[in-house]
């Protein structure tokens, strides 16, 4: 009973385009049948047309075995234009569950009329199977094969660019860009350390290592350098956009396992190359226990909670159970944007945003005295060096006075943990950002 439900309701789910894959299927099914006769009994020959004229009624069978048990096994719900191995275990599957399934009833039925004249040979059963997997995966996979084939086509009009990497990530990113041509790369070759010269990676040459990344962009007159290293380090990163550079051509990465395992980005989410990614480090161990202790049920206040360092604090301190985290920056659009990356993780209720300049030591004052913060994290200032030359007194009045501010209003309101982030994109640090921080 359960198995008829299963049947009425995958067939209820086909669409127009899955009912044609039924005929498909029907018609490969007596075909496969015919063909193993035909070659059993050599035809055309008097025995093959006794045959076919004696199991005409098997063709009914074994049609109503195969569709049910590709649509038991779900077959006609896969997106057949990304074909893997995975669907061709599943064709392996539903055709020998159908074969045991249909000659298991059709020897029950032989062997039940033993004035039957024509007994009905193994072999057939065995070359039909063999021929229905043929042909059930010989059209599911020519629409793969079509597709990548139309998909090639469309890109080799886009900009020439060459994939760096040899693991999943450069397959993710090679298979994104077949798939989507709007992108307007086309990818001409591979550079790998991990893989031999003279390789080839989804109908892909592999050039040759990274360490000649500048010939390989001169030889092959590509524009555009796709990074698909998301373990690599900074120093690493740093190498190879040099030398992309100093070729002319551009540089995309995908996002570091970091981003990924965050869940913010998929691996194959092509991006320009940012401060951050030339700034990969390994990845520290962190005594979760003590930091959760450190925030849960505190008050924990966070100036710039708007940008890039404050924003990605509170995202990770709000995992901890603060009693309230204060979020204090003066662009109402980049508090705004913090909030709504906040609101997945359900933790709008204890999240207080405050729009307020750091430079306005009387609001600021008040602010502290009304929020009594446990912990404040200072992430407020103006980090783009060569920008802020060119208004000095600005950075000033941030960078130093503003942070002069932050630091006397937690002494007076009685501040446990003060935590001033000192940028970490500032390799020179400018006059502004040492003299809130003499330490650098």
């Amino acid at each position: 009973m359960g198995t008829a439900r299963a049947l009425v309701g995958g067939a209820a789910r086909l669409s127009l385009r899955g009912r044609h894959l039924l005929a498909f299927d029907a018609i490969a099914t007596v075909t496969a049948f015919l063909l193993s006769l035909a070659l059993r009994f050599d035809a055309p020959s008097a025995q093959f047309d006794a045959y076919v004229y004696a199991y005409a009624w098997v063709l009914p069978v074994l049609v109503a075995c195969r569709l049910s048990a590709f649509v038991l096994l779900r077959m006609y719900q896969r997106v057949w234009r990304y074909a893997s191995v995975d669907e061709l275990v599943a064709i392996l599957a539903a055709v020998g569950l159908s074969s045991i399934a249909g000659y298991t009833f059709i020897y029950a039925i032989v062997f039940s009329t033993p004035a039957s004249a024509l007994g009905f040979p193994r072999s057939v059963a065995i070359m039909d199977t063999v021929l229905m997997i043929a042909f059930a995966g010989a059209w599911r996979f020519a629409l793969r094969l079509g597709r990548v084939g139309r998909a090639g086509a469309s890109t080799t009009r886009g900009q020439r660019a060459l994939v760096v990497g040899g693991g999943a990530a450069a397959i993710a990113v090679l298979r994104e860009l077949r798939a989507n041509s709007q992108l307007g790369l086309a990818p001409v070759g591979i550079v790998s350390d991990d893989l031999g010269e003279g390789q080839r990676l989804l109908g892909l040459p592999v050039l040759g290592p990274a360490a000649d990344l500048a010939g390989h962009i001169e030889r092959s007159g590509a524009v555009a350098v796709l990074l698909a290293l998301p373990s690599a380090d900074g120093r690493t990163l740093r190498k190879l956009v040099h030398q992309a550079e100093s070729a002319g051509a551009r540089c995309l990465t995908v996002p570091s396992v970091a981003e990924v395992i965050a869940g913010r980005v998929t691996v194959n989410a092509l991006r320009e190359v940012e401060f951050e990614d030339l700034l990969r480090r390994a990845p520290s161990r962190i005594d979760l226990d003590s930091v959760a202790h450190a925030f849960r049920d505190r008050i924990v206040l966070i100036t710039g909670g708007g940008g890039s360092i404050g924003g990605e604090l509170a995202r990770q301190i709000i995992r901890f159970g603060p009693r309230r985290l204060v979020l204090v920056g003066r662009g109402e659009n980049s508090i705004f944007e913090t909030m709504q990356s906040l609101a997945p993780l359900d933790a709008a209720r204890a999240v207080a945003p405050v729009i307020l300049d750091i430079r306005d030591r009387a609001r600021l004052g008040r602010l502290f005295d009304r929020e009594r913060p446990d912990v404040v994290f200072h992430a407020a200032a103006h980090k783009h060096v060569h920008f802020m030359e060119q208004f000095p007194e600005e950075a000033v009045a941030t960078n130093i006075h503003g942070t002069e501010n932050v630091l006397d209003a937690a002494v007076e309101s009685g501040v446990g943990r003060f935590v001033f982030i000192s940028t970490d994109k500032a390799v020179n640090p400018g006059s502004s950002s040492r003299g809130a921080d003499p330490s650098r």
